[in-house]
């Protein structure tokens, strides 16, 4: 049923073109061929652009049906009116191709480009400069579907493809392309061109291109003839084959393939650099991303060379090559813009590291077991007890005589309260029920602080732990610490949008070149801060040796931005498609994580044997012994407790005394006028 609705529209449309006077062959072999691919290779509901040039034959823009204008109109008609695609224009300006852009919300997914014809200028000219037109802006999409519509007399088709493939290989690496052009004669040209150089051929070759066909690397671009439309057999095509098939294998034939690196480590990093025996600079690189082109390649079996990016005479654009660049790229707006990017494989970000806290002094942590106001408090409480149970038993005076004789006194009753604080026997317990009852509430609550500080005292003896870390801007503002500046670490936070390191009102000292000298900084001197990558920190921290302790890797709370890194290839570069599967099993099997992994294990033990120290020292601080000079504050408690007796005593027996003294003197003096007294 559809069929014979096509054939009948179709035979409308030749009777009203030829009623109207239109050249039907000139236009309508075009559409019925393109209105077939349309139908048969692009989804519906795609979004399609159609680029045309807006010269007529006398390069003057006119908006009469001559010529170009009546195959645009034609391609219109049949796109909107039959297909039912979304369609959008971009009439180009072939003279200021800058100034026609196409700016979309979206990219599209197809696009029609018409050549011409204009005599003054070549289809060539044309094609491309619609191209560039189209790719000077972000919605550009080079994985798009391409069909150019070429119409006119060649004297040799297969060179004037071989240019134009070249050209948009090696400018927007294109793959997924067709070219539809009229069927030729034996001469190489049509016997019915007319006088705009429109051709009069009812059958149309479809030339596409392979760039990695058989054992060819993106080097032959010799177009190869796919299909032909025949338009005497109903819009049919002759071997209907699919115009645009998957054009990247699985597995390469060990094309070339170079790696622009920067040398960033972790992530790359130059392990030997030597000249071979044929004069040749050779390179060896390791490092995270490294590890995953390796992967890359052997899967897609590639020929993998490295170079240093800007050090090396390497045409980073040769069209042969496949071409990338490595070494920390994070994903930004700004590498959107000029390459295509790759998934993430590795999920990065920048912080604010700073030193780790230090151990706290033992004596402050045990004076930290309770606040200031509790330990100001136990002495009110001593000296009010002490206080109650003297009061408790002056009145009435059955009570004070039965009461015991240490607490009848006040310094007896500071002695006892002292004793029960302590935990140490008293030398009496109180008999009446009045001096019992506050006795027993005094020793539960004596009873608790030890408990509680006891339990406190033994664990700082053991391990005092640490000062409270920094966790936020306002602390490292208050820390007085020195922040470590690199020009172009420096910059690329400012390019991010990000310039608190700026705001700060921090010492600085410039780390010259080498921004790593920052980071070790902050774990050698522990007087500096840095902003810089979690895995360049851990990298460092794992080479200087300072993997045995748990407590150093410390950072502010918050991640100052996301920093997953990506590889970068040309834009519209078809084989990263084949990259991100290969990326995404090897990252999903933990082959990156692995690496990471062993890539400390060996750094630990590369610190190992270059260690000098046979005790381990720098394990000696994973086992802690309780020894004797951890008790030296209870032994400096218990000398502080002899010497203040030891001056109690001594001041007691010089005011015993003075006081036997001042009796002695006054006795005397008042028996003096009667001797016989004595």
């Amino acid at each position: 049923m559809m069929i014979k609705c096509v054939t009948l529209f179709a035979t409308l449309q030749i009777a009203s073109l030829s009623f109207i006077g239109f050249p039907v062959s000139r236009d309508f072999h075009f559409m019925s061929c393109l209105r077939t691919i349309l139908q048969k290779h692009i989804a519906q509901g795609t979004n399609l652009v159609v680029s045309f040039p807006a010269y007529t034959n006398n390069t003057v823009l006119t908006s009469s049906k001559t010529d170009t204008s009546q195959v645009v109109d034609s391609v219109l008609r049949n796109i909107y009116g039959e297909i039912g695609l979304p369609l959008h224009l971009h009439q180009l300006d072939p003279r200021f191709p800058l100034d026609s852009p196409l700016i979309l919300p979206y990219k599209p997914d197809s696009y029609v480009i018409l050549s011409g014809p204009v005599k003054e200028l070549t289809p060539l000219y044309l094609i491309i400069s619609q191209v560039y037109a189209l790719s000077s802006h972000i919605p550009f999409n080079p994985h798009a579907r391409f069909i150019f519509m070429v119409n006119g007399c060649f004297a040799n088709i297969h060179h004037f493809l071989k240019m134009v493939i070249f050209n948009i290989w090696l400018n927007f690496k294109i793959a997924n392309l067709v070219f539809m052009i009229p069927r030729l004669d034996s001469d190489g040209c049509d016997v019915n061109e007319d006088m705009y150089g429109l051709v009069d051929s009812r059958n149309i070759d479809i030339y596409s291109w392979f760039p990695y066909k058989g054992n060819y690397c993106a080097d032959n671009f010799d177009a190869v003839l796919v299909d032909q439309f025949r338009c005497e057999t109903l819009d049919a095509f002759l071997h209907n084959v699919s115009l645009f098939p998957n054009k990247i294998p699985h597995k390469f034939a060990g094309c070339p393939s170079t790696a622009f690196v920067d040398v960033v480590n972790p992530y790359v990093m130059l392990t030997d650099n030597y000249t071979d025996s044929d004069g040749r600079t050779v390179l060896r690189f390791s490092g995270i991303d490294v590890k995953y082109l390796t992967l890359v390649t052997e899967v897609l079996n590639l020929t993998l060379n490295y170079y240093i990016y800007g050090k090396n005479c390497v045409d980073e654009n040769h069209p042969l090559l496949i071409h990338m660049r490595a070494g920390f790229k994070p994903l930004s707006t700004f590498t959107l813009l000029t390459f295509d990017n790759t998934i993430p494989h590795l999920f990065n970000a920048f912080k604010w590291f700073v030193p780790c806290p230090i151990s706290a002094l033992r004596m402050e942590r045990i004076f930290s077991v309770f606040k200031s106001s509790v330990w100001f408090t136990m002495f009110p409480v001593i000296f009010l007890t002490a206080l109650l149970f003297w009061g408790s038993v002056r009145l009435p005076l059955e009570i004070v005589m039965k009461e015991s004789y240490g607490y009848r006194t006040v310094s007896h009753c500071f002695y006892n309260v002292w004793c029960v604080f302590m935990g140490v026997s008293v030398p009496e317990m109180p008999r009446t029920f009045r001096v019992r009852a506050l006795f027993i509430l005094f020793v539960w609550y004596s009873f608790a602080m030890s408990t509680i500080f006891q339990s406190f005292f033994t664990s700082f003896l053991v391990s005092p732990g640490y000062v409270s870390r920094m966790s936020s801007l306002d602390d490292l503002i208050h820390s007085g610490l020195k922040y470590g500046s690199h020009k172009d670490n420096d910059d690329f936070l400012r390019g991010v949008g990000y310039e608190e390191h700026d705001n700060l009102k921090l010492d600085r000292f410039e780390c010259d070149d080498d921004h790593e000298k920052c980071m070790e900084r902050v774990f050698t001197e522990s007087d500096t801060t840095f902003v810089t990558t979690t895995f360049l920190a851990q990298y460092i921290a794992t080479r200087i040796g300072k993997t045995s302790d748990e407590n150093l890797l410390c950072s502010l709370d918050e991640n100052i931005f996301s920093s997953n890194c990506v590889f970068l290839f040309p834009r519209g570069h078809p084989v990263i498609e084949r990259f991100n599967v290969v990326i995404r099993r090897s990252f999903e099997a933990g082959l990156g994580d692995k690496y990471w992994s062993d890539l400390h294990f060996n750094l630990t033990l590369h610190n190992m044997r270059k260690s000098e120290e046979s005790d381990c020292q720098t394990c000696s601080d994973m086992y802690f012994v309780f020894a004797l000079s951890h008790l030296r504050v209870v032994f400096i408690v218990l000398g502080f407790g002899h010497v203040l007796s030891v001056a109690v005593f001594v001041a007691e027996l010089i005011c015993k005394w003075l006081s036997k003294r001042r009796r002695f003197t006054f006795d005397k003096h008042e028996t003096a006028p009667f001797p016989f007294l004595h």
